[in-house]
């Protein structure tokens, strides 16, 4: 069985950086701040973000990706990989049982052309 990878996308509030606070680690801070948003929360601590700019960047750059239900999915750059991506208005997550290096690196190009910083879940 395979292990989902997950990675969410967002931008911290001014002086909310989870990698610049005290304890609890940032880890914590992180994986708390991405449960909530998986369940629908905004948070103060995080900015709103262009969510609809980087959805469509994903479409033009992955021709078989497809929009359905709030979520996209894609194969990826000659289908090295297996993405779900969903979001809210302050964070994009990406899920992905494979993910290959050219789509991976095309995501986080587009990521930071959009100044977002990413988490990578964990427990």
């Amino acid at each position: 069985m395979s292990r989902r990878q997950r990675i969410i996308f967002w931008k911290p509030a001014p002086g909310h950086d989870p990698w610049e606070q005290p304890e609890p680690s940032a880890r914590a801070i992180g994986n708390t701040w991405a449960e909530e948003l998986s369940q629908g929360h905004t948070l103060p601590q995080l900015e709103p973000i262009s969510t609809r700019e980087f959805i469509d960047a994903i479409l033009r750059r992955f021709p078989d990706a497809q929009e359905e239900d709030g979520v996209v999915r894609t194969k990826g750059i000659e289908e090295d990989s297996d993405i779900e991506i969903r979001w809210g208005s302050q964070h994009i997550e990406v899920f992905a049982y494979k993910l290959g290096v050219p789509t991976d690196t095309r995501i986080m190009e587009l990521a930071e052309d959009l100044e977002l910083d990413w988490f990578d879940f964990r427990t």
